[in-house]
């Protein structure tokens, strides 16, 4: 029996984010990874209370906490797209987690190796995070005609996005956001930062900014520390957008290396089941991702889970697809719904929390910004469809949307709407208790290493929704 088949299945959180954002470890620098305190968050609701630990941190980090440190210290497990920094060693840097077999077996679970220094949990703890870094930024020469070329395709269709009051109405209160202190509450919010004074949401400074900063002098190339400051923020998010739309060789590279990454958690043995987690304008990377798997591949994805998405923008301004393919799979159950009105719903494990003054993320449930959001699945058209390949039949897909009120929560950083990995009472308790939930009803209960879940083996929990909406 080989090592990684003895191991106990677990299931894997694998977070993606915007390219600008995955700022990696440093080096005598705690909480500098851009999902180090996102894990430590999360830590601190699955390790504490009455129940036993649930989530590990990386098991082989060579960021080891101090003597006494609370668990959540050492991190997530951080996968580089090249190691070491600078090469383009795509594999150095993809073996963390286990290496393609060069004599496959006859069944595909099992194809990729996995030995110790690819251990994704501490002994007995079910639940692994794996944080996704793509090392290389857009390029170290200026970009910016990409930006000009994106501007110009939302000018031509932001009819389709928003109306002239409705974006008058965004801007003012994505305003009214930026200089709105944050909400105190009867237990300081401080309290809950015992690892870190910065948020979450921090643009990397690992590699020179590449668009032109205002007469600003860019900032260093191995600056240790991400910037926090509004600006980098609404800059880096802009630089994403921009060489992600009109830059094809980029686009490429970093859905290989994310596509690359999963197939690998995915053929696994000891990985019963995924759950994307995916902020920002990493929740666009992903769907690209997620939507070209295989079924097969696809059935081992749990949960898709995004936050800030702008994936309506995608859609209404630069006409990005609206079928989503394999994401079938992720379905609450085997076979299409009806709604009130005849037509064909699939409901996903999907949930979308979104803030209302967030001026990236948007509600992804009604075809129409316009329209109001359903709170079931009763919604005749939704932005997303699925066909089934066989019979040229057309499903509309839904999904749970979640309002929250990042402003109301999240204390200190510049773009306060849009942090959602720091609003603990709206965001990290909801998604705790969905990974909870899955080990208990399904890793615990009926999974095992050598059958990946599937519609048709797994029945659905009725709490798998009510768990995001409580």
């Amino acid at each position: 029996m080989t090592t990684e088949a003895r191991r106990a299945p677990c299931v894997c959180l694998v977070t993606i984010h915007g390219i600008g954002f995955e700022q990696r470890p440093t080096a005598n620098q705690p909480m500098s990874g851009y999902a180090d305190v996102l894990h430590a968050r999360l830590s601190r609701a699955l390790n504490s209370g009455d129940g036993p630990p649930l989530i590990s941190d990386d098991p082989t980090t060579q960021r080891p906490p101090q003597d006494g440190a609370a668990p959540g210290v050492a991190g997530p497990i951080y996968v580089e797209s090249a190691w070491p920094v600078g090469t383009h060693n795509r594999e150095a840097g993809l073996k963390r987690l286990g290496v393609w077999r060069s004599k496959h077996k006859q069944q595909f679970m099992g194809a990729v190796e996995a030995g110790p220094e690819a251990a994704l949990t501490a002994q007995g703890l079910p639940i692994a995070h794996v944080a996704l870094v793509y090392s290389h930024l857009e390029g170290e020469s200026g970009n910016f005609g990409d930006v000009v070329e994106a501007v110009g395709k939302v000018a031509g269709a932001f009819s389709n996005y928003q109306n002239v009051f409705g974006a008058i109405h965004m801007a003012f209160n994505d305003v009214v956001a930026m200089a709105r202190p944050p909400h105190r509450h009867d237990t300081p919010i401080a309290q809950a930062e015992p690892l870190t004074g910065q948020p979450s949401l921090r643009v990397r400074a690992d590699a020179a900014h590449h668009l032109p900063r205002f007469g600003r002098p860019p900032l260093p190339k191995h600056e240790p520390a991400p910037s926090p400051t509004f600006a980098d923020i609404v800059l880096q998010l802009q630089d994403d957008v921009a060489t992600y739309v009109c830059r094809n060789d980029l686009r490429q590279r970093v859905r290989g290396f994310v596509r690359d990454a999963l197939l690998r958690l995915i053929y696994r043995e000891d990985v019963a089941g995924i759950v994307i987690n995916a902020h920002s304008h990493g929740s666009v990377v992903a769907l690209d991702v997620l939507s070209e798997l295989s079924p097969f591949e696809a059935r081992k994805i749990w949960w898709l889970i995004t936050a800030g998405s702008p994936q309506r923008k995608y859609v209404n301004l630069f006409a990005w697809e609206r079928e989503i393919g394999a994401l079938r799979e992720v379905g609450l159950r085997d076979t299409a719904g009806r709604n009130q009105a005849g037509d064909d719903v699939l409901p996903l494990r999907w949930v979308n929390f979104w803030d209302p003054r967030d001026p990236v993320g948007d509600p992804l449930r009604p075809v129409t910004l316009r329209d109001q959001i359903p709170e079931d699945y009763s919604d005749s058209e939704t932005l997303y469809r699925w066909i089934d390949p066989m019979e040229g039949s057309l499903s509309h897909v839904a999904l749970l949307d979640r309002k929250v009120s990042n402003v109301d929560h999240v204390r200190g950083g510049g773009l306060r709407a849009h942090n959602y990995w720091d609003n603990e009472p709206e965001f990290i308790a909801p998604v705790a208790g969905l990974l909870r939930h899955l080990v208990k009803d399904r890793l615990r209960g009926q999974t095992s290493a050598a059958t990946p879940p599937s519609a048709a083996t797994i029945p659905p929990s009725p709490d798998d929704t009510l768990i995001l909406k409580n």
